[in-house]
């Protein structure tokens, strides 16, 4: 990525990251349909009064995993084997220990996290069935967003893609199996997601083992400085934290949703579902600039940075403007798709939520490509601490606004808050450029 056209190394690295992106968005859509048309709405309503929790672990695990990656990054950027095979036995050390705790405290909590959350009685048995399942395959998750991840530094975003072809379709077959055919219930869906999962981790595994042995570490490289630990575990954490902080303002933001009763909760799922499915490029662009800003920065190509993210911005304008169109012309049927109602009160409210939040689409492309760029850039703070200005917003509104506003309040928050930290975001990398804080030689 440090030569050639910049334009094709981003859109052919960002394309296999989409059609993954799409693939894992698929694992939760196809959960969420075949809930809800064999299982009927309160099936739908059950997964998505604990969605918050699982996208919570799910993005804090993602955001680890991309933090340690661009160590690797930067040092297959700068052509320095050595520094690679070093942080390659960190991550995988990291990730380990760090999965193994997630698991552990999510399962201990859980149970009073969602009564604390005011999940309804007619669906609290389902929605803690379908979120332990999906806790107890934590590790599967990690382990495959791990090898994604590296794999990913190393330039080779195909692979994963591959894989996750492989396991989308078992996921699939599987929800029909455990579902329709066993009547597992929701629980049949959160094991069928694990299972996929895990596919994807073990093909991975050997894929990385047989094809990149010379990349892999050896006993030198495993006794690694504490300082090296230290630096990627910080690097891990931030990105963690900047993926999954919003992630808890949304988990109180669902408290509010669930004491709003199940009809709500059922449009809010399904208007989520919309969102996720379309912002899926806007995601992907923003995670192959922080890879194409990683690998120059290490090779010291700044000028091609700031190119990178000129030509990020366009095309995510571009995907904005296609959603826009699409959200004022199919979103009521996309929500009756996939909640599988035509109770007018749920396609209302999830008509409305798509389409205010698609207007502010060319907001979120540049909250994606400051926090991604500035964190590949050495920069943590800035991007945690926007993360924390959604977390504050989403606080605020879930706790003293939507108990009095109603389910209107829900719908501006995010847009609200995507406004401010993108004015945060763009401000803070303007006063680090001028004050020269990028200038970097090659390492």
């Amino acid at each position: 990525m440090t030569e050639g056209s910049a334009f094709s190394h981003i859109v052919t690295f960002a394309f296999p990251l989409f059609i993954g992106s799409a693939l894992q968005e698929l694992y939760v859509l196809a959960d969420a349909m075949i809930a809800s048309h064999f299982i009927g709405e309160r099936g739908l309503a059950a997964i998505g009064s604990v969605s918050a929790i699982s996208s919570m672990l799910l993005s804090f695990a993602i955001g680890v995993n991309h933090g340690f990656s661009l160590h690797i990054s930067r040092a297959f950027g700068g052509e320095n084997m050595r520094e690679l095979k070093r942080c390659t036995s960190v991550m995988v050390v990291l990730d380990v220990l760090l999965s193994l705790l997630l698991t552990l405290v999510a399962l201990l909590a859980v149970r009073g996290l969602l009564v604390w959350l005011k999940t309804p009685n007619d669906i609290f048995h389902m929605a803690h069935m379908y979120i332990f399942v999906s806790i107890c395959g934590l590790s599967a998750t990690v382990i495959y967003n791990m090898c994604a991840g590296y794999l990913r530094s190393l330039g080779n975003s195909r692979v994963p893609l591959y894989f996750l072809i492989v396991s989308s379709f078992l996921n699939i077959l599987l929800d029909l199996l455990f579902i329709c055919v066993l009547g597992m219930g929701v629980e049949g869906a959160a094991l069928a997601t694990v299972l996929s999962q895990l596919v994807s981790a073990t093909l991975s595994i050997i894929y990385i083992v047989r094809v990149y042995p010379d990349y892999l570490p050896g006993r030198e490289e495993l006794r690694v400085r504490l300082g090296v630990y230290l630096d990627m575990l910080a690097t891990g954490i931030s990105f963690g934290i900047m993926s999954s902080v919003y992630q808890v303002g949304t988990v109180i933001l669902q408290r509010s949703i669930n004491a709003l009763g199940t009809v709500v909760i059922t449009s809010h799922t399904a208007s989520r579902k919309m969102f996720e499915a379309t912002n899926i490029p806007s995601s992907t662009l923003g995670q192959a600039t922080a890879v194409f800003t990683s690998q120059n920065y290490g090779a010291g190509r700044i000028d091609r940075v700031r190119k990178g993210f000129r030509i990020t911005f366009m095309l995510q304008l571009f995907w904005s403007l296609l959603c826009i169109l699409f959200a004022y012309t199919f979103a009521r049927s996309f929500a009756a798709l996939i909640a599988n109602t035509g109770d007018a009160v749920i396609l209302g409210w999830s008509e409305r939520y798509f389409r205010t939040c698609v207007l502010f689409y060319p907001v979120v492309a540049l909250v994606y490509i400051f926090r991604n760029s500035l964190q590949s850039l050495g920069r943590r703070i800035i991007p945690v601490l926007s993360s924390c200005i959604e977390l504050f917003g989403k606080l605020v509104s879930g706790l003293f606004i939507v108990p009095k506003v109603g389910y209107q309040a829900v719908i501006l928050t995010e847009p609200l808050t995507w406004t401010a930290m993108a004015i945060f975001l763009t401000v803070g990398y303007f006063i680090l450029l001028r004050r020269g804080a990028f200038t970097h030689t090659h390492m």
